[in-house]
């Protein structure tokens, strides 16, 4: 037994009362001729239920879906399955509290207040059956489609879109395939594309997710951070699919990059520069080989210019430049530079004659302003071995 709150709804009596009080001619007639009694029966029925009387609802035991209950399901198409295949609707053991409420607001109206209920009366039936025309009439609609196929190459393997996502960049789902039926064209869903896109970036953007490192002293290790790795140019993308789409083209291809990796791969590889900042090592690999090995300096810790560790890409290099900005103080400095090579920003490896000691702990109070600071010869030698987008591995 459980009990719902009567207080506080609105009963929809007003018209019933007004035809008592004020009737018409011919009842005022029968009753004058006494050929109809005086007494008059109200129908009790609710107008408006209370914010009390839902919740009552709402915790009725009977609402509650157990282990045991089968959730109704309406029948639908499968829009990835080759021949649109019509997944049959299922009868389950769960109440429509709709239902309910409708005969629990029936029994107040005859003022009667205890409902006795098979529960059975009361499942959910499905809106949807497999027999339905309708379904039938788009099943046909999606078979006669011309619809074109999406495969992208993206680093170490293939990834083919699924027929249901192509289907809703036409802006096709199981909601809307009888108004595309009535419409009988196909046309591109510039915001289903738009989404698509943003979570194919989502999805398979690389840059700057963690990667395992073989260092140089430290065995393998985990590095997050930086901006390495690929980058899918968003807008070009839709610009580019959605030209396809509206020409019902195939399509297998790459996505457009703003960045791709120097390895395409996706891995560092075997052609990088390692920065160590706890052993404030530097040493550039080509193919596989070392190339350069040197003692470096970086950010000056003390003064909360540490280095930011990650994997980064070299932006470009640079001849003969001055390298200019603030110190903390709020002084400015200004330091011509044989060899630039910026990775992060404003921090990139360069040398530094105005230091004669390189390495150990100098970096923790007397280090730079974030920059990689190296011996001349040994700047010379990485600005030749490397070149633009090659890998920088900055780590501790």
């Amino acid at each position: 037994t459980e009990t719902i709150s009567l207080s506080n709804v609105t009963y929809n009596i007003d018209e019933q009362l007004n035809d008592i009080v004020n009737p018409g001619y011919f009842s005022y007639v029968m009753h004058k001729t006494h050929l109809k009694d005086n007494k008059y029966t109200i129908s009790m029925t609710i107008k408006e239920t209370s914010d009390e009387f839902n919740e009552s609802l709402k915790k009725l035991s009977v609402l509650e879906d157990g282990e045991d209950t089968t959730k109704t399901k309406n029948a639908y198409i499968n829009l990835n399955s080759e021949e649109y295949e019509i997944i049959k609707e299922v009868y389950g053991t769960n109440i429509d509290s709709y239902l309910l409420k409708k005969d629990i607001l029936k029994f107040v109206a005859k003022g009667e207040f205890t409902l006795s209920y098979n529960e059975k009366n009361y499942y959910d039936k499905p809106e949807i059956i497999s027999t339905s025309t309708i379904l039938k009439q788009e099943q046909e609609y999606l078979k006669n489609l011309d619809l074109p196929s999406i495969t992208y190459k993206m680093a170490n393997k293939d990834v083919k879109i699924e027929q249901e996502q192509v289907l809703k960049l036409y802006g096709i789902t199981n909601k809307t395939i009888e108004t595309k039926m009535k419409e009988n064209k196909l046309r591109v869903d510039k915001s289903a594309v738009k989404s698509f896109v943003n979570d194919l970036a989502a999805k398979y953007n690389t840059s700057g997710r963690m990667r395992e490192f073989k260092s140089t002293l430290s065995g393998t290790i985990s590095i997050t951070g930086g901006d390495y790795g690929y980058v899918i140019n968003k807008d070009k993308e839709i610009t580019k699919l959605t030209s396809e789409l509206n020409k019902k083209k195939n399509i297998n291809r790459k996505p457009c990059y703003s960045q791709i990796p120097y390895d395409t791969s996706d891995e560092v590889g075997d052609s990088y520069v390692e920065i160590d900042l706890t052993n404030q090592k530097l040493w550039v690999y080509k193919d596989g080989k070392k190339i350069v090995t040197s003692d470096i300096v970086t950010g000056d810790e003390a003064g909360g210019y540490s280095t930011p560790a990650g994997i980064y890409y070299l932006k470009y290099k640079q001849r003969d430049t001055t390298l200019s900005g603030s110190n903390a103080d709020g002084s400015t400095y200004n330091s011509p530079v044989s060899y630039w090579m910026p990775f992060n920003g404003g921090i990139g490896m360069h040398d530094a004659t105005w230091r004669s000691k390189f390495g150990g702990t100098i970096y923790k109070n007397n280090g730079s302003h974030g920059c990689i600071n190296m011996p001349k010869k040994n700047a010379k030698k990485t600005y030749e071995t490397i070149q633009a987008n090659y890998p920088i591995v900055v780590h501790y």
